[in-house]
This record gives C-alpha cells, sequence and structure tokens, in this order.
C-alpha cells in the first residue's frame, strides 16, 4: 500500500522481476488520496505463465490495480509481458495516466483500464496488448463513467478492440471521448464484436452507455470484423438485446 499523499517513482534503469508467488498483486492501492506512481522504470511480468496454471503453481496473475482513489497519477513506466489487465483503475476520481509503454501478447493483457472513474485524462501512451488496449468498464458494485478523455494515444492490438466502452457495464457510462488517437495494427478477427472504435454493452440489460466521441483517428491496417462498431450483447458480446446507447458519434476516422 502506497499511504496518501505520496510518490512511487522507479528511477530509469529500476527493473521490477515479478516470479511466481502467493502474493495476488504487485502494486495495489485502496481508499488512499493524491497516489502517484511515476518513472522511467520497468516492470517485468516474462516469469508469470498467465491464465492456465499448473496445479500448485501460483503465479501473480494480478497487476497493477488501484481503487477508490481520488488524485491519481500512472506515468512513465514500461510494462512487458503481462498476464492479465495491465493498469486497472476502479472507482477514482481526478485520474491522469500518461507516457506509459505497455507491450504484451498474452491474451487478458489488456492495457489501460478505468472503470467506474471520473474526471479522467489518458494521454501519450502506447499499448501494444494481445487483447483490448485502451477501454471504460463498469466492474464495481456502485458507480458512474463520467468525464474520461482518451487523447494522443497509440494502440497495436492481437486479438481484442483498441478503444471503446466495452462489455462489463454494471452502471451507466457517459461523456467519455477518444481523440487524437492511432491504431497500428488491429489483428483480432475472432468474433464479430471486435473493432478499433467499439461500444459494446453487455451483462446488465439497465445499463447505458451515451454522449460518447470517437473523433480524428489515424488507423494503419485493420483486420477485425468492423472498424467502428457499436455491438449490444450479453456476455463477451455473444448475445443480444442487452443495455441501451444514445448520442455516439464517429468524425473524421481516416
Amino acid at each position: 500500500m502506497i499511504p496518501s499523499n505520496s510518490i512511487l517513482y522507479l528511477e530509469q534503469g529500476a527493473y521490477l522481476e515479478v516470479v511466481p508467488t502467493t502474493v495476488d498483486y504487485v502494486i495495489r492501492n485502496t481508499g488512499e488520496d493524491n497516489i502517484k506512481v511515476m518513472g522511467r522504470g520497468l516492470i517485468d511480468y516474462s516469469g508469470c505463465c498467465g491464465s492456465e496454471v499448473p496445479a500448485g503453481y501460483s503465479n501473480n496473475k494480478k497487476s497493477l490495480n488501484f481503487s477508490n482513489i481520488n488524485d491519481m497519477t500512472f506515468s512513465g513506466i514500461t510494462v512487458i509481458n503481462s498476464q492479465t489487465w495491465t493498469l486497472c483503475l476502479n472507482n477514482c476520481k481526478d485520474v491522469y495516466v500518461s507516457e506509459v509503454l505497455f507491450f504484451g501478447y498474452r491474451v487478458f493483457s489488456d492495457g489501460i483500464m478505468l472503470s467506474d472513474c471520473k474526471n479522467a485524462l489518458v494521454e501519450k501512451n502506447f499499448v501494444r496488448t494481445g487483447d483490448d488496449a485502451f477501454e471504460t468498464k463498469s466492474t464495481t458494485s456502485k458507480g458512474l463513467t463520467e468525464n474520461v478523455w482518451f487523447k494522443n494515444n497509440d494502440a497495436w492490438t492481437d486479438k481484442g478492440v483498441a478503444y471503446g466502452c466495452i462489455y462489463e457495464s454494471n452502471h451507466d457510462t457517459t461523456d467519455v471521448h477518444f481523440e487524437d488517437c492511432t491504431v497500428g495494427f488491429a489483428m483480432g478477427t475472432w468474433s464479430n464484436h471486435l473493432g478499433c472504435c467499439v461500444i459494446q454493452m453487455g451483462n446488465r440489460k439497465g445499463a447505458k452507455m451515451y454522449d460518447i466521441t470517437f473523433n480524428n483517428f489515424e488507423i494503419y491496417m485493420n483486420h477485425n470484423a468492423a472498424i467502428l462498431n457499436i455491438f449490444i450483447g450479453g456476455s463477451g458480446g455473444r448475445g443480444e438485446g442487452y443495455g441501451h446507447v444514445d448520442k455516439i458519434y464517429f468524425s473524421n476516422i481516416v
């Protein structure tokens, strides 16, 4: 745990190798204020085996997780070979994420995930992932995603969604903006809910996603079922009739 009004700084050259242990998280914080994780260090999950765990083997599957924090900054850190959602912020307010480099190839190695966060800016980041790259979700027991901005980010997705408000939707999502971003390669072909700019409802019929914009995107190569995709479905986008969408805008997608 990092106490309130503190900075964890990984200076250039710092190398944190994550090895299999019985500890779930590498860095986890809950319920503090004014937390900063910054620097130019590197966190390496290559030694962990991911979601397929042999009997009797612990694997540090969970990654960088921050919950119920007011004024949260995560900046400058490199993470390689994460085996689950890499950076997760849950029910946080006043969030700033910038200049991170995430290189992953495994399924579930999502990049930057904001769940039920408010007043957030995610900018100037590069994420290459075996799953989804830049996303909002709603996974908490109570909450609302509101006033979230993703700006000047770069994504490369092997199996998932590049940018979007996707799947886990326990509560409403509103006022989310993806702007001035790029997609190098979008490679996933396994499902028709994939895309570069995506709205994907699921798992709660009463939830709503509205007032969401995708503006000024440059996409180099796309193998997904769609580039722009609004998919209203159940678990994993496989069902039908879940949730509602309203006022979704796409503009200047090249």
